[in-house]
């Protein structure tokens, strides 16, 4: 009898453990409850904002790129201006 007096004394403390630890101190951090079953979606998300922000980033890069040809193209134009207005005269 004392033996399973221990074991259910043990089953209590472990439940209010998992109680405590999975329920109170989310809701006290104003968090979803049950934290141990959502570690894997928190590394999913994690990677799904990096992917986006990899994506940002290669739109910027082109857009600099895009930027940059435009920029040589109104030199090149502006040249080819200036020489054909020297030409003229």
């Amino acid at each position: 009898m004392v033996f399973l007096a221990f074991v259910e004394l043990v089953i209590i403390l472990l439940l209010c453990i998992i109680g405590i630890t999975q329920v109170v101190i989310p809701l006290w951090n104003n968090k979803p409850i049950f934290p141990a079953f959502r570690g894997p979606g928190k590394v999913e998300h994690e990677l799904g904002e990096v992917q986006e922000e990899l994506d940002a980033l290669k739109i910027e890069e082109e857009v600099v790129m895009k930027k940059k040809t435009a920029g040589e193209l109104r030199r090149r134009l502006h040249q080819k201006d200036e020489i054909d207005k020297i030409n003229n005269d």
